[in-house]
C-alpha cells in the first residue's frame, strides 16, 4: 500500500488498528539503491549504462514525491530510443531527457504526442481534455488526486459514442505508453473503470497541470462557477426577479454552450433549472437593451426634427437673396459641371484599365491548392501575401513576463489557413490607393523617404480605407489581422519572449529596429522593410520597426477574450489594439506577447498597418 493512502483507513472500524499489526515499513531508497535499480537492469540486457548518467537522472528527481515513477518513464523512453537507433551493443544516453528539458518535461512532451496522435481535429482535442478533467480532481489539501469513473460516464461527459472514445483511451494505455488503466488490450465496456495510472502525470503534464489555463484548474473553476449558478437558480425558482448579471449571465451561456448535464452532476446537478435562469436573464436583458435602444432613437429622432425646422428657416430666408445670383451661377456651374465630368470620366477610364491590366485574382480551385508558406500577389501594386497554416498556440504571457494586460495566458485555435503581408504596407503601397482610389495623399513620410519604407503617420480609420479599396481592386476579402492572428504570426510557432529566442539579439546580430536592438536605424526612425531576417513563416517585421494597426478593440486584459482567434469587439472602442513595437520603443515592447492600445484617429511617426487576406476552401 502506497503511504498516502495509509490514512484513509480510518474511515473503516477496526481497519487502521489491524494494517498498524501487520504492516512492513519499505524504507525510502537511497542514492545507492536508485543507482542500482536504475542501471541493473539495462546491463542485465547487455546494454551500456554510465555511472554518471544514473546520477544525473535522480539529482533531477531527487526530492521529488513522483521520483520513482518519473525514472520508470524516462528509462522505458530512453531504452525505446536507444532500440531505435540499434547499433552492434545497446548505449543508453540521457539525449531525449536533456532534450525535452527534465524527467518532469519529457513526460509532458510524450503526453502531448500522443494527443496530437488522435486529436485530430478540434472535437478530439475537447474529448481528450473532458476525459482527463473528468479524471482529475484536487483534495481538500489542494493536492491532486486520480478520480477513477466508468467507461460510460467519460463517454456522456465528453459527450461522444463509446467507439470515438475507445481509440483515445487506447492511445493513453497502449504498451509504451500506460498513462491509463486497464492497460494494454483488456477489454473496455460500458462499466469498465477508467483511471489514470499515476498523480505523477497530473502533476507533470502542463496540459493538466498549468497554474494558468491548465485543465485542472479550469474544472475547478468551472466547476465554481456551476455552484454558484446552481445556487443562484434556487433563488430564481423561489424569486423570478432574481436575475443574473450581465456578467453571470454571459459566464453561465458559455458553460451551457460548452459542457453538458452529464458534466454537472459532478456539482450537483440542476441543469435544467440553470439554464431557465439563464435563458430568463438573456431575455430580461435583451429587452432591457431594446427598450434603451427605443429611447435613443426617439432622442436622436427629436433632435433631428429640431435641426431640420431650424435649418427650414435659415434656407427661407437666404433663398431670396440667392435668386438674384441664380441665373449668372447656372451658367458658370454648368460649364464646371461639363470640365468635371469629363475629368472624371477620363481619370475613371484610366483606373478601369489599370485594374484590367494589373489584377490577377487567385480563383476559388487556385485558393483551395494554396499550402502554408505559399506567396500570392493577385496585382501589380498589391502586397505580397504568404499563407500561415491553421494552428493552436498560448497567447500572452506568464506572470513573471510583464503586466496584466497580457495575461491570462490563454490557448487560442486558429481553425483555417489566412494569408499575411510579407512586409508591413510601403508607401509605393499605399500610393497606389492614393492613384487609384481613394486614400489620403497628404500622408507624411516624416521626411525619411517613401517608397519601401513602412507606410507611417496613418490612423486605424485610413487603414480601413485601404483595406476596403483594396478588396475592391481585386474583388477578394482583405481586412487587418485580429489582435490573436497577429500574436500568432508573430510568435510562428515559438513560445520565447521574441520569434527568435529569448534575447533581443541573435548570435550578436541584430534582429530588428528598436531603441536598443543594435540596428543603424535603432531609435532614428524606420528601415526599409525587410531589412532584417524573416521569422519562421517567413514574414518580416512582426516585430520592430513600426507598431502595426489591428482590427480589435483595447481590452485590459484577455479575461473573456475569444478562444478561436476572432476580432475582440465591444460597444466601446475608443482604442484600438496596435501589436509589434517601434524603432523607437525598448526591447520589451518588442515581446511577441506585448500589446497596447491607440486612438483609432490618431496619426504617429512610429505606426502603420499590414493586411491579412481571407482564404476561401
Amino acid at each position: 500500500m502506497r503511504s498516502e493512502f495509509l490514512g484513509e483507513c480510518a474511515r473503516f472500524a477496526g481497519f487502521a488498528e489491524t494494517i498498524n499489526r501487520t504492516q512492513y515499513l519499505v524504507p525510502r531508497m537511497d542514492d545507492e539503491g536508485l543507482t542500482r535499480a536504475v542501471r541493473r537492469p539495462a546491463q542485465m540486457y547487455g546494454a551500456e549504462f554510465d555511472e554518471g548518467l544514473a546520477e544525473r537522472l535522480i539529482a533531477l528527481v531527487r526530492g521529488r514525491e513522483d521520483e520513482l515513477p518519473l525514472l520508470q518513464h524516462g528509462l522505458m523512453l530512453m531504452w525505446e530510443d536507444g532500440r531505435a537507433r540499434g547499433g552492434e551493443r545497446m548505449a543508453l544516453d540521457g539525449a531525449i531527457v536533456d532534450n525535452a528539458g527534465g524527467l518532469a518535461e519529457l513526460l509532458s512532451s510524450h503526453a502531448d504526442k500522443v494527443m496530437a496522435s488522435v486529436a485530430l481535429d478540434e472535437r478530439r482535442e475537447w474529448t481528450v481534455e473532458a476525459m482527463f478533467r473528468a479524471l482529475s480532481d484536487v483534495n481538500a489539501e489542494g493536492a491532486a488526486i486520480r478520480r477513477p469513473c466508468a467507461f460510460r460516464d467519460l463517454c456522456a461527459i465528453a459527450d461522444v459514442s463509446p467507439d470515438e472514445l475507445r481509440p483515445i483511451l487506447d492511445a493513453f494505455r497502449a504498451p509504451g505508453v500506460s498513462f491509463l488503466t486497464p492497460y494494454g488490450d483488456a477489454p473496455i465496456e460500458d462499466k469498465t473503470t477508467i483511471d489514470i495510472s499515476h498523480e505523477a502525470l497530473i502533476r507533470c503534464w502542463r496540459r493538466i497541470s498549468a497554474k494558468e489555463g491548465g485543465w485542472l484548474q479550469q474544472e475547478f473553476r468551472d466547476g465554481l462557477a456551476w455552484r454558484l449558478l446552481l445556487f443562484q437558480a434556487e433563488n430564481f425558482a423561489s424569486d423570478k426577479s432574481n436575475y443574473l448579471s450581465k456578467a453571470l449571465t454571459e459566464s453561465g451561456e458559455r458553460r451551457l454552450n460548452w459542457l453538458n448535464e452529464a458534466w454537472s452532476k459532478r456539482y450537483g446537478g440542476g441543469w435544467p433549472a440553470v439554464k431557465a435562469l439563464v435563458d430568463a436573464s438573456r431575455a430580461h436583458w435583451t429587452l432591457e437593451a431594446e427598450e434603451d435602444e427605443a429611447d435613443r432613437r426617439k432622442e436622436v429622432e427629436t433632435e433631428r426634427l429640431r435641426r431640420q425646422a431650424a435649418e427650414q428657416a435659415e434656407l427661407l430666408a437666404r433663398r431670396s437673396a440667392q435668386r438674384s445670383l441664380l441665373a449668372a451661377a447656372l451658367i458658370t456651374v454648368g460649364a464646371l459641371i461639363v470640365i468635371a465630368a469629363v475629368a472624371i470620366w477620363s481619370h475613371q477610364i484610366k483606373v478601369a484599365i489599370h485594374r484590367l491590366q494589373t489584377v490577377r485574382a487567385l480563383a476559388g480551385g487556385q485558393e483551395g491548392a494554396l499550402k502554408p508558406g505559399d506567396p500570392v500577389k493577385e496585382c501589380s501594386d498589391c502586397p505580397e501575401m504568404i499563407v500561415v497554416s491553421a494552428g493552436r498556440f498560448t497567447m500572452g504571457s506568464p506572470e513573471s513576463e510583464s503586466d496584466k494586460s497580457e495575461q491570462p495566458a490563454h490557448d487560442v485555435q486558429i481553425a483555417k489557413p489566412f494569408a499575411v503581408a510579407k512586409f508591413a504596407l510601403t508607401f509605393d503601397e499605399w500610393d497606389a490607393c492614393v492613384a487609384y482610389g481613394d486614400c489620403d495623399p497628404h500622408v507624411s513620410d516624416s521626411s525619411w523617404g517613401r517608397g519601401k519604407r513602412p507606410t507611417i503617420n496613418v490612423s486605424w480609420d485610413d487603414a480601413q480605407t485601404y483595406v476596403k479599396w483594396l478588396s475592391w481592386w481585386t474583388g477578394r476579402s482583405y481586412r487587418l489581422l485580429s489582435e490573436a492572428e497577429y500574436e500568432y504570426a508573430a510568435r510562428a510557432g515559438s513560445e520565447k519572449k521574441y520569434p527568435w529566442g529569448d534575447d533581443i539579439e541573435l548570435d550578436g546580430k541584430p534582429m530588428a529596429n528598436c531603441d536598443g536592438c543594435g540596428s543603424q536605424w535603432d531609435s532614428k526612425q524606420t528601415a526599409p522593410v525587410g531589412s532584417f531576417p524573416a521569422n519562421a513563416f517567413g514574414l518580416y517585421d512582426m516585430v520592430g520597426n513600426v507598431w502595426e494597426w489591428t482590427e480589435d478593440c483595447w481590452h485590459k486584459n484577455y479575461n473573456g477574450a475569444p478562444a478561436d482567434g476572432s476580432v475582440w469587439k465591444s460597444d466601446d472602442c475608443n482604442l484600438r489594439v496596435v501589436r509589434g513595437g517601434s524603432w523607437y520603443d525598448s526591447p520589451v515592447n518588442l515581446r511577441s506577447a506585448d500589446r497596447d492600445g491607440a486612438n483609432p484617429g490618431g496619426r504617429y511617426y512610429n505606426l502603420g498597418f499590414r493586411v491579412a487576406r481571407t482564404l476561401t476552401p
